[in-house]
């Protein structure tokens, strides 16, 4: 879902086929446990850039969604729709137990919890464009899951 070309034609196939677009969940998300200060270089002896991957999906991909589902709800023959955003507890909190082990703490999940802070982020945002569309965007902050 990084590719904003794959999620347009996406969309714009679902609209040509039912004529509307009514509800759009932005649910790709990955976990990758990899050492934000890791000091990998260069072959040249400089530091590498980190990996952002895991941004890419859960954040970029999340907003190009959400750019997307905004245009389309407007052009639906009476305009509306609804918007959900999946974020996480770990974009919530910073390992707060809740009376069971909570995984998702520590080092090695840095960017993914940036990643899913950042959807709040851009919920808060968003949510002042929705009245254009006559549209609502939510976001749910599930813990973990076995998938």
């Amino acid at each position: 879902m990084t590719s904003w070309e794959s999620q347009s034609a996406l969309f714009k196939s679902v609209h040509e086929r039912h004529g509307r677009i009514d509800i759009v969940v932005a649910n790709a998300g990955i976990v990758e446990r990899k050492e934000f200060l890791d000091e990998s270089t260069t072959s040249d002896g400089e530091l590498a850039a980190p990996d952002l991957s895991v941004l890419d999906v859960n954040l970029v991909g999340c907003m190009y969604t959400g750019k997307l589902a905004l245009w389309w709800f407007k052009k639906n023959p009476t305009p509306g729709g609804a918007l959900v955003l999946i974020s996480s507890v770990g974009g919530y909190s910073d390992g707060i137990r809740l009376g069971r082990p909570y995984l998702m703490t520590g080092k090695g999940i840095t960017l993914y919890k940036a990643s899913k802070h950042g959807v709040i982020g851009f919920l808060r945002g968003i949510k002042h464009y929705m009245p254009e569309a006559n549209s609502h965007v939510v976001a749910i902050a599930p813990w973990m899951t076995k998938t």
